[in-house]
């Protein structure tokens, strides 16, 4: 009954196609109804990252919790890149692709990250953490700190600086 659910809803469809891209035959899988319910702990409500026309989307963990991230990559990309910096934005990347608005990281988070990043690239004895410490410190605020009230120091403030009327624009 599931190989012909299978025939039905364009599997062997999906195969013919996937067996025309060169090494899809081995890069790509197609998961069977028990392998999903094991990945997704049964389809537990916790595994849920997302809801749309097309169904609920589940994080499921692979067996041996293999890492992926360099299969998935170009190969030229990890030749040329530090594989530790790849890991570090690919992580950056997974926070910022979290659902809820509150658990991803604000811009100004994700442009200290990358400064981060880009100073272990040319220190590689810089410790990130000491970095996002010193980065905190020159902005006058930590990166948990969001409201309207936090303040900042540097030439962006509007206090120090006269506003001059313009008069009617018309």
């Amino acid at each position: 009954l599931k190989e012909k659910f299978f025939e039905q809803n364009g599997g062997l469809i999906l195969e013919q196609q996937l067996s025309r891209f060169e090494g899809s035959t081995e890069t790509t899988k197609i998961f069977t109804e028990e392998e999903l319910k094991r990945a997704t702990n049964n389809y537990n409500e916790s595994k849920i990252i997302g809801q749309g026309g097309f169904g609920t989307v589940y994080k499921g963990d692979l067996p041996n919790n293999r890492e992926r991230l360099f299969d998935v990559l170009d190969d030229h990309v990890v030749e040329e890149g530090n594989k530790e910096q790849l890991k570090e934005v690919a992580e950056l990347a997974k926070s910022c692709l979290r659902v809820k608005g509150e658990e991803r990281p604000t811009m100004k988070d994700v442009a200290m990250e990358l400064a981060g990043i880009r100073k272990m690239e040319t220190h590689p004895w810089v410790d990130f953490g000491e970095t996002l410490e010193e980065t905190e410190h020159l902005l006058g605020e930590t990166s948990g700190e969001h409201s309207s009230s936090s303040k900042t120091t540097g030439y962006d403030s509007m206090n120090n600086h006269v506003i001059l009327g313009l008069g009617d624009g018309r």
